[in-house]
C-alpha cells in the first residue's frame, strides 16, 4: 500500500493555476499540493488519483503551457527540490544528474561555470529540467536529446518508478514519447552527457554573426550571446517587459517535403528560410507569420502578438482571458494556412479543455469572421 505521506495533508481545493503560469491565465484546479519532493510524490500522485480518477498534471514553472479558464477537473503538483550530481567521467565527457524540479536556466549555468559543454545554446530558456525532455526543447542549434542519456520518473497510475535510456524518449523536433501519448510518466531526475574539452557550438546564425569579431569564444561568451538574443526578442522571463505573459513561441517551425519548400520559395522570389530537417524541410514559422500579414504587435480582444518576435502571443491586458490567446492563435494559424498551404502546431500543452490542441484552435477557426 503506498503510505499517506505528510504532504498529503497539504492538499489545496479550487487553486487558480494563473499565478503558477508565465502566460498569468488558469482556472481553478481540483486539487493541488505545491513543493511536493520526489519521496513525497507516489503518496501525493495516489491520493489525487484516488479523488479525481485522473493522474495529476505535474507543474514546473508553467512556462509551455496554456490553461483553460474555467475549472479544471485535474488534479495539479509542482514539484519542488533540486540537485546537481555529478557522474562518472571518461575522458572528455562526464555525465550529470539534475533533478527535475530545478531551474533550466540554474542547472544550464552551473553547467557552464563548471566548464561543461552541451546545453550552452539553451540558456535563458524557462521552466524545470522535468520538462525539457517531454517538450525536447532545443535553440541555437541545440536540443536536450543531443545530451540526455537516461530520465528517471514514476507510473502516476502504478507507482512503479521506472528508468529510460534516450532511446526509449521517442525524442523528435520539439517532441517525444511523453508528450505524445505518455502522460501518465512523471518526470523525476534526468541524466546527462556533457563534454569537458569541447568548444561551444556556434551552428546558428544569429549566434555566428554576433560572435564574428570573437575568435575563439568560450561558453560564457556564447551563453552571454545566446541570453541577449532572446533579451531582444522578450524569450526571457523579465518583469518590465511588456511581452513578458507568454508561453515563449506559440508554434513549432512546420517541416514539409522538399516540393513543397521549393514551390513555396519559386513563389516568393527565393526568399523562404529553410533548413533540411529530419522528415522533409524545415521552415520559419516566425517567417510564415509576418509574411502572411500578421505583424508583430497585431492584437485581437486581450491578446497580441509580441513586439518583438511574431512567434510568441501575449496576455497584453489585464482582461486578457485564455479564450483570447486561442482566438489570436486560431487568426495567426489561418492567415499562414491561406497565404502558404501550411498549418502551424502549437507549442504549448493546452490544460483544461475537453479536446486536443489541433481540435480548439481548428473550432476557434471556424468562429473567426471571414474577412
Amino acid at each position: 500500500m503506498t503510505p499517506v505521506l505528510p504532504a498529503v495533508g497539504r492538499l489545496e481545493r479550487g487553486v487558480p493555476l494563473a499565478p503558477f503560469t508565465t502566460f498569468g491565465l488558469g482556472g481553478p484546479v481540483a486539487l493541488w499540493c505545491g513543493d511536493v519532493t520526489t519521496d513525497e510524490l507516489p503518496g501525493v500522485a495516489r491520493a489525487i488519483l484516488d479523488e479525481t480518477g485522473s493522474p495529476p498534471l505535474l507543474l514546473g514553472d508553467g512556462s509551455n503551457l496554456l490553461v483553460a479558464d474555467g475549472p479544471i477537473s485535474r488534479g495539479v503538483i509542482r514539484l519542488g527540490g533540486h540537485g546537481f550530481t555529478l557522474g562518472p567521467s571518461w575522458g572528455e565527457v562526464v555525465d550529470v544528474a539534475v533533478d527535475a524540479g530545478t531551474s533550466w536556466d540554474g542547472f544550464v549555468s552551473d553547467a557552464v561555470n563548471a566548464g561543461l559543454q552541451g546545453v550552452e545554446c539553451l540558456s535563458g530558456i524557462p521552466g524545470r529540467v522535468g520538462a525539457a525532455p517531454i517538450q525536447n526543447i532545443g535553440a541555437y542549434g541545440q536540443e536536450v536529446s543531443d545530451t540526455v542519456v537516461a530520465v528517471e520518473g514514476l507510473d502516476l497510475l502504478t507507482g512503479a518508478v521506472i528508468a529510460l535510456t534516450a532511446a526509449d524518449c521517442a525524442f523528435g523536433y520539439r517532441t517525444s514519447r511523453f508528450k505524445t501519448g505518455d502522460s501518465t510518466f512523471a518526470v523525476t531526475r534526468v541524466h546527462f552527457r556533457l563534454r569537458t574539452q569541447s568548444s561551444p557550438t556556434v551552428a546558428y546564425r544569429d549566434v555566428a554573426e554576433a560572435l564574428l569579431a570573437v575568435a575563439d569564444p568560450t561558453l560564457q561568451v556564447v551563453r552571454e550571446c545566446v541570453l541577449a538574443i532572446r533579451r531582444r526578442k522578450s524569450m526571457v522571463i523579465d518583469a518590465t517587459d511588456p511581452n513578458r505573459r507568454s508561453a515563449g513561441s506559440f508554434f513549432t517551425n512546420p517541416v514539409v517535403t522538399s516540393g513543397h519548400a521549393d514551390a513555396l520559395a519559386a513563389e516568393n522570389g527565393g526568399e523562404l528560410p529553410r533548413y533540411q530537417s529530419t522528415g522533409g524541410v524545415k521552415l520559419s514559422a516566425a517567417w510564415l507569420i509576418e509574411n502572411a500579414g500578421v505583424a508583430r504587435g497585431f492584437e485581437l480582444g486581450g491578446a497580441r502578438v509580441s513586439t518583438r518576435h511574431t512567434l510568441a502571443l501575449t496576455a497584453a491586458s489585464a482582461s486578457c482571458r485564455t479564450s483570447d490567446i486561442v482566438r489570436l492563435a486560431a487568426h495567426v494559424r489561418r492567415a499562414v494556412r491561406r497565404r502558404f498551404g501550411v498549418t502551424l502546431e502549437p507549442e504549448p500543452v493546452f490544460v483544461g479543455f475537453d479536446r486536443s490542441a489541433t481540435q480548439v484552435l481548428d473550432e476557434a477557426e471556424e468562429s473567426l469572421p471571414n474577412d
